[in-house]
């Protein structure tokens, strides 16, 4: 190979790393030039997440427990029945119950509880990534399993 087509062959080498568009047509007295190659096929949860809205709107309950991260002096109930009563009342919001109203008398979220546990919309980098996850993998008006982060216990509800 000639001095002068090796560099051409470096130079396209070069642009096709930077992602610039090469032709891989060969002319008189040229060699054909390397394709590009194919992009790579995105994971599962990457489409999914491409395909998500940029918001949600949801409301929780947040059952707190004894040494969870921002839990009140008052929260004394341990990890396990935090979880049982955060099931329960799942269960209930299944079983038709008013979610705004079980807020208002169950939720350790004082901020939301006074408001039916509504969180207003949020983008999925917002909130801790458990309950992201679970907001978002929902669709408005359904009820997310219970979710677990460093709060404590949650009873997530999509609203848009």
């Amino acid at each position: 190979m000639s001095r002068a087509r090796r560099s051409l062959l470096l130079v396209v080498v070069g642009l096709s790393t930077l992602g610039c568009v090469v032709s891989t047509q060969a002319g008189p007295g040229r060699e054909p030039v390397v394709p590009l190659p194919p992009e790579a096929p995105q994971s599962p949860a990457a489409t999914a997440r491409a395909n998500e809205p940029l918001e949600v709107g949801a409301r929780h309950i947040l059952v707190a427990y004894r040494g969870a991260e921002h839990a009140r002096p008052y929260v004394t109930r341990t990890r396990e029945e935090a979880q049982a009563l955060a099931e329960e009342l799942r269960k209930r919001v299944l079983g038709g119950e008013d979610f705004a109203a079980l807020a208002k008398e169950s939720s350790d979220d004082a901020g939301s509880a006074a408001m039916g546990g509504d969180l207003g919309r949020f983008r999925r980098e917002e909130m801790v990534p458990e309950f992201s996850d679970a907001a978002f993998a929902i669709q408005p008006g359904d009820v997310a399993k219970v979710v677990e982060s460093a709060f404590g216990f949650h009873v997530i509800q999509r609203t848009e």
